[in-house]
Parts: C-alpha cells; sequence; structure tokens
C-alpha cells in the first residue's frame, strides 16, 4: 500500500510541467527582488509602511497593529486609545488575524511581513496555474498566472508596453511600488486562502456529499478571512452547487436535491452568522461599515473601461469563436460553468454599488480577487477555443471561406505563434518586473532609509524613560502612526475601525494634535477632511509633519460615505473644536507624558525642554 502510494505521488510529480517549476523558481526570485534585496541592503528588514501607499497604511494600522495583539494572546482584540478596552467581538476576518498572529509570534511583525511579501504570492502563483490548467494548455496556464500575480494597482502592464513602443527606455517604464499582491496580511493571506477554496471547489472530480459539505465549510470560513472573498466566494458555490445537482441529475431537480442543498445552505449561513451579526450591529450603529449600504452623491459613475475589457471583450472573443467554429453551446455552458458564475457575480456586484450605491466598492473589488485572478480568467474560454485542433466542416456557417479563414489565423496565433510571442512576453514581464524593483531599490535607498534612521531617532527620543503604555507625541506622521501599530506606548491618534472611541473624543485629539505639531485651522480642515485617499495608489508622504489630505478623516469615520451638506457641518464642526482647543488643558486630561516636536515650532518655542539637533524633547509632569 506504502509502495502504490509513493509510486502515486511519484507519477504525480513527473506529471508536473518541467516549466512550470522552473516558473515556480522564477516567480520566488522576482518578488525576492523587492523585500530581500531591501533585507541584504540594509541588514535589517524595513517594513512597507514607509514605502507604501494606502493599502500599506490600512494593513499596519487595522490589521497588523490586531494581529501584533493576538500574537500576544488576546484573541477578539479592539483598540482603545482612551477607555483601555482591549477585547470585544467586531467585524474583524478572525482566522486572517490569528493566522497573521501566529506568524508574529514565530517572527515578528517584520519577519511575518517578509514571509507575506514573498511566499504568499509564490502559492498563490501556483494555484492560479492550476487552476487555469483545467482548461488550458500548460504554457497559457503559466502565462496567464505570472501576469496576475505581477499586477500593480498603480500602473500595468500595458502602460510598459505602451511605454516601450513610444521608445522610453524600460528601466524608466517600472513602477516604483511593490507587486499589490505582497501586500500583507492583506490581500496576500485572503487571496491565497480563495484560490486554495476555488481550486478545490472546480477539481474534476466526484462531487461526494463529503467533499460538498467540507467545501460549504471552507466557502462559509471565507467570511472570516476577508468579507470580498465571502461576498464573491459564498454566492459562487451556492449557484455551482445548484446547477452541479441540477446536472448530477439529469437536469431534473426533486426533494432529495432540494434537501441536499438546503443542508448545504444552512452549513454556510451558519458559519457566516457571525459576520451578518457584527455587519448588522455596525450598521444600526453607523460604523464603518456603513459603506455597504450608503449611497453617495459622489460615488464614481460605472467603470465602462473595466465592464468593456474584462466583460464584453471575453464574450465577443468567444462569440466569434463559435461563429466560425462548429462549438457545442452545452459544452460551452457547463465546461466554463464556474467562470460563468463568478462573472455574473462580479457583475451583479458592480451594478448593485455603482446603480443602487450597496454592497461594496467597486475600488475595493477591483483591487482584490479581481486585479489578480478573475479579470484574467474571464479570458479562458476563447483562448481555450483558440487552442483546440483545426477541423474541416463542409456545412453550417464554419464551412464559408470567412470562416476557414478566421479558424486559420486564430489557430495560427494562439497554437503556432505563441511559441513566439510568450516567451518574448516572459521576457517583457520580467523586464517590467526588473525595472520596477529596480525603481522601487533606489527609492528605497534615496528617500527610506534616511527616513527609516530619522524614524529611529524620533522613536528612541520619546521612549527613553518612559514606560509602555504611556501616551506620547511624535513630530510627524508615522511616527504616530507607528505608536499606533506597534502598540508599545498609546498615542493621540487613532484608528476607528479597530477601535472602541468615541468620535467625539477621536476629533478632539486629532485637534489636540494639530495644535501641538503646529497646524493652523485650514491645515487641521484638510487632515480630518473626505479626500480621495481612499484606494489610492499614490504614495502617502507619511515621513513629514504635513497633513495628509484626508487621513485625519479616514482615521475617525473609515470609509463612511458622506453627502455634501454632511461635509459641511462636520467643516464647521471641525473649526469649532480647533479653536476652542486649550492644549495645556487637554494634555493633562489625556496622560500625556511626553512630546518630541521641531525646535522651530510654536508650542516647543513657548515649552519647556531639551533640545536634540533639531528636536525639542518635552517631558509633561
Amino acid at each position: 500500500m506504502i509502495k502504490n502510494l509513493i509510486k502515486k505521488k511519484y507519477n504525480n510529480f513527473v506529471g508536473i510541467n518541467a516549466f512550470f517549476l522552473v516558473s515556480i523558481v522564477w516567480i520566488f526570485v522576482i518578488f525576492s527582488a523587492w523585500d530581500l534585496r531591501q533585507y541584504l541592503y540594509l541588514g535589517e528588514y524595513i517594513d512597507g509602511l514607509l514605502i507604501g501607499d494606502y493599502w500599506a497604511l490600512n494593513n499596519h494600522i487595522s490589521w497588523i497593529s490586531l494581529s501584533n495583539k493576538v500574537s500576544q494572546g488576546n484573541l477578539f482584540p479592539v483598540y482603545s486609545f482612551y477607555d483601555y478596552i482591549e477585547s470585544e467581538f467586531r467585524f474583524f476576518p478572525y482566522l486572517s488575524l490569528w493566522f497573521s498572529g501566529f506568524l508574529i509570534f514565530f517572527l515578528g511583525p517584520s519577519g511575518s511581513s517578509l514571509v507575506g511579501g514573498i511566499v504568499f504570492p509564490v502559492l498563490s502563483y501556483i494555484f492560479m496555474t492550476l487552476i487555469f490548467k483545467n482548461y488550458l494548455p500548460w504554457k497559457w496556464s503559466i502565462s496567464l498566472a505570472s501576469l496576475g500575480v505581477l499586477s500593480f494597482g498603480s500602473a500595468s502592464f500595458r502602460d510598459f508596453l505602451s511605454g516601450l513602443i513610444m521608445g522610453h527606455g524600460w528601466l524608466n517604464l517600472g513602477v516604483n511600488n511593490f507587486p499589490d499582491i505582497a501586500n500583507f496580511p492583506f490581500p496576500a493571506v485572503s487571496l491565497l486562502s480563495f484560490l486554495f477554496v476555488f481550486y478545490l471547489s472546480i477539481k474534476k472530480i466526484h462531487m461526494s456529499k463529503r467533499r460538498m459539505t467540507l467545501l460549504s465549510v471552507f466557502w462559509g470560513m471565507q467570511s472570516q478571512v476577508h468579507i470580498v472573498n465571502a461576498i464573491i466566494g459564498v454566492p459562487f458555490w451556492i449557484g455551482l452547487l445548484v446547477l452541479l445537482t441540477f446536472r448530477s441529475n439529469r437536469n431534473r431537480w426533486g426533494v432529495d436535491q432540494t434537501k441536499q442543498l438546503l443542508i448545504q445552505f444552512f452549513i454556510v449561513l451558519l458559519i457566516c452568522l457571525p459576520a451578518i451579526f457584527s455587519i448588522w450591529d455596525q450598521i444600526v450603529n453607523n460604523e464603518g461599515l456603513s459603506l455597504l449600504v450608503a449611497r453617495s452623491e459622489n460615488l464614481d459613475p460605472v467603470n465602462w473601461f473595466v465592464i468593456t475589457f474584462y466583460f464584453v471583450v471575453p464574450l465577443i472573443a468567444l462569440v466569434l469563436t463559435f461563429w466560425a467554429s462548429r462549438v457545442d453551446p452545452y459544452e460551452i455552458i457547463y465546461k466554463f460553468l464556474p467562470i460563468w458564475i463568478v462573472m455574473s457575480v462580479e457583475l451583479i456586484l458592480v451594478l448593485l454599488w455603482s446603480v443602487f450605491g450597496i454592497g461594496i466598492p467597486t475600488e475595493l473589488l477591483f483591487n482584490r480577487i479581481t486585479l489578480f485572478f478573475l479579470h484574467i480568467f474571464y479570458f479562458i474560454p476563447p483562448i481555450y477555443y483558440m487552442n483546440r485542433f483545426k477541423f474541416n466542416y463542409h456545412s453550417g456557417t464554419e464551412s464559408l471561406l470567412i470562416s476557414k479563414k478566421i479558424r486559420s489565423v486564430l489557430y495560427w496565433f494562439f497554437k503556432d505563434a505563441s511559441l513566439v510571442y510568450l516567451p518574448l512576453f516572459f521576457l517583457l514581464l520580467t523586464a517590467f518586473s526588473v525595472s520596477s524593483s529596480e525603481k522601487s531599490f533606489q527609492y528605497f535607498k534615496s528617500d527610506v532609509v534616511p527616513a527609516y534612521k530619522e524614524f529611529n531617532k524620533t522613536m528612541s527620543l520619546l521612549s527613553e524613560d518612559v514606560s509602555p503604555g504611556e501616551v506620547l507625541i511624535g513630530p510627524d506622521n508615522i511616527t504616530n502612526i507607528s505608536l499606533m501599530y506597534l502598540g508599545d506606548y498609546k498615542t493621540l491618534w487613532t484608528n476607528k475601525l479597530i477601535s472602541t472611541d468615541n468620535v467625539n473624543e477621536v476629533i478632539e485629539r486629532f485637534a489636540l494634535y494639530a495644535k501641538i505639531i503646529g497646524w493652523d485651522e485650514d491645515e487641521f480642515l484638510l487632515f480630518m477632511s473626505p479626500s480621495n485617499l481612499t484606494y489610492s495608489t499614490k504614495k502617502l508622504m507619511l515621513n513629514s509633519r504635513s497633513a495628509v489630505p484626508g487621513l485625519g478623516y479616514w482615521l475617525t469615520f473609515n470609509n463612511k460615505i458622506m453627502k455634501d451638506v454632511e461635509v459641511g457641518k462636520l467643516a464647521l464642526r471641525l473649526r469649532d473644536v480647533y479653536k476652542k482647543m486649550n492644549s495645556s488643558k487637554k494634555l493633562k486630561e489625556y496622560n500625556v507624558k511626553k512630546i518630541v516636536v521641531y525646535k522651530d515650532s510654536a508650542f516647543a518655542n513657548m515649552s519647556d525642554g531639551r533640545v536634540f539637533d533639531e528636536y525639542k524633547i518635552i517631558d509633561i509632569n
């Protein structure tokens, strides 16, 4: 028995395409060119906060902050910067937090981010390739999967190609950023989880009751991995179950099938109940998830480019193939059933948000699973048929001369010509990745390393002779954000998504910070008012004392959508709080222990303390 098992595993390994194994090493090397190269240069690892955009910021001050608490033994952590409540059940992706906390416990925050930015993308690449291999040859599966994992929200591969065509140097066309999939824990953990369960769901093996139940459990658990995973994955699984059950019973539906489906539905529902109750509670209390039901005058219209390129174009290509070749329509439906279901789910989600303002924002949808996987997955049917063997037909539209010409051209392009352009594709994709990692590395050396050294200096000044848990105020954005997510000390800054703090107190603390740091009223308003920060792929200027537009609003209200009238009322409220702020009184009320500010600031000039380089260190009695 053991001998047969070993033989089976050996045959499975041998059956794996050698190019696929080489490509795994290639993907690993490419992702190492970002994180590992920076680690070798500096001798220590700098996580992505100083380098990153909104996504990196969100991971650090939301999920890594909570994961740090999990690593210390708190399984249901929340943050409170005032009343010190530390545990509460909220709408958090607990499975992702527990997994991340487990990694942090063994590897530390930086080590877990390093693993999450290299190993997890490689694993996602493996599962994505295996999913595509269900339909396509190895060369196409590997090509499409590599394109998926090496996606950047800030710029696309097609921008790189168009730049080359325009005559620009390839080294100048890279993106000064990490691949989006390398952000830990999201989407690194959530995407890998989704792909793993999706792969198990579409494997061409008998759908036994045991397997069906296990997959229902897995899809229900996605509600505790990431909300997008559940919103896409659960409808997909229920839809797939319905159609597979109907198909397996010879296109008939009976009482047994109804019972079977209801059992699976209630399994999924039962596992999703904690998330459902938590969502409802936060909606009722007008918390950060209010965006799931709110409608704003300022919502973006339908993204017609996405709809056209990722939905319409694949369907047009499939129709062309259907017209030119004798393709069984039932084969199109059932062979690619998972594609049609998940495509329908995404399209419904896009329309629900764009037309009715409910569901999840399209920016969040397009920058998660769809960016890396689904929008490539939709092109599989036409690619599959265009790779099929050429037949000569003697009747029907397929026999027409134009049909023969179209079949011949398509077959040549996707079969014969691919032997030339797919290797060229890998060469260009490698060049795109190398140029991006090089641009990021140069930025790392010139801007990030000096900022990191300065950050270490201010953190050392702040923490000197101060007990853990004390409230501190740093001189710039990055210092106060780091005080939040490292968790050793407290700060005036907060993140409403993960905290229990009252909004009025949050606004008041930010106003106090503005007074201390030296912002005028307009700068404070800029910091606390809505902006296009949310889902932005632009780098945030966190290593400065300047007010980042909209950052305070996002930290206070998360993704809550306000109408113009509400924004106006908020502005009046902010100005009033700022003008009435009594700094001396509030510093004592919030138990601020120590302040480090630039020595040229107004607060430094009016306060006693000691000067160190460009900073003044002020102890509060």
